[in-house]
């Protein structure tokens, strides 16, 4: 009896040592992968001017593109692979979360929210951006409040942090707006502009970057209200050593002025996106956030 007790303990002891050597697995290593493939995958969306486009580009181009191309080449340097290839990849962004938080892309180069939810899956940059959810409307229909938007349908792009926003909005609001979800910002326009949808509800700097892009941008305005505020930040897999070198990379941009420079390209002067100057004050909250790298 004690032999079959001895023999049973053993057994439970072998099963339980290897659990825990199997919870002890060191988590697959991003910054490994690159370097044995010689690539590293960054994921952009098409359509969010002026953070990153891809529609009618060889190449996509942006804000969020030249953040990650800055980092791509600190990599290359702490990676000593100066061969390292940059492969662009596409996602859409009822995809990201999954894309990213599998290493389907290495860097998430867009408009991409930093918030609480997201965290508990993936890692994020500090802030390059600081955006409010707005809703813009056509001029014609002499809109000048959300209050007014009651009881109206608001075209949002499904899966994003504006989606819910514009929920929470409305029932914080009493305003029974009706969320109509499409899957692009070409989308959302095509809705605004034949009148499906009386608004269209985004990053209020994504909202300027799509009236810029229109043949009469004049024919679109922003409501004043504001449906919150997060950050927008460069998003990538949970892998501490790859966050460490992109929070290098970021701190050598801002120190060197050339966080400054991206961003008076690309949301104050005119550039290869648009010719229509978007004209934004940086917000003081990417100043308060950039002061921990001064």
């Amino acid at each position: 009896m004690n032999k079959t007790i001895a023999i049973c303990c053993l057994g439970v002891m072998s099963v339980l040592s290897t659990g825990a050597s199997a919870q002890q697995q060191p988590v697959r290593s991003v910054l490994s992968e690159m370097t044995r493939q010689g690539v590293i995958v960054l994921g952009y969306s098409p359509d969010a001017l002026p953070f990153s486009m891809g529609v009618g580009k060889k190449t996509p181009e942006g804000y969020s593109i030249d953040w990650c191309l800055r980092i791509v080449e600190h990599l290359k340097t702490q990676l000593r692979q100066p061969e390292l290839r940059v492969l662009y990849k596409e996602v859409p962004p009822d995809q990201m979360l999954r894309t990213v938080s599998t290493g389907g892309v290495h860097l998430m180069c867009a408009a991409v929210s930093d918030t609480a939810d997201r965290r508990k899956s993936l890692r994020f940059s500090e802030p390059i951006f600081h955006t409010s959810v707005r809703f813009m409307v056509r001029k014609e229909v002499n809109i000048t409040a959300a209050s007014q938007l009651a009881g109206k349908s608001v075209a949002v792009i499904g899966r994003t942090s504006a989606e819910q926003a514009v929920q929470t909005y409305s029932d914080e609001q009493k305003l029974n707006l009706t969320v109509s979800r499409v899957v692009s910002a070409e989308a959302a326009m095509g809705q605004l502009s034949l009148k499906h949808a009386q608004a269209v509800a985004r990053d209020d700097v994504l909202l300027l970057g799509m009236r810029a892009r229109q043949g009469r941008p004049a024919d679109f305005v922003l409501l004043p209200e504001k449906l919150g505020g997060e950050p927008i930040a460069i998003a990538l897999p949970n892998d501490a050593e790859l966050q460490k070198m992109v929070d290098q990379a970021m701190a050598l941009g801002v120190r060197s002025g050339a966080a400054d420079q991206l961003y008076d390209k690309w949301f104050v002067k005119a550039n290869s996106l648009t010719s229509v100057p978007l004209e934004l004050p940086k917000p003081e909250a990417l100043n308060q956030a950039w002061q921990i790298f001064r």
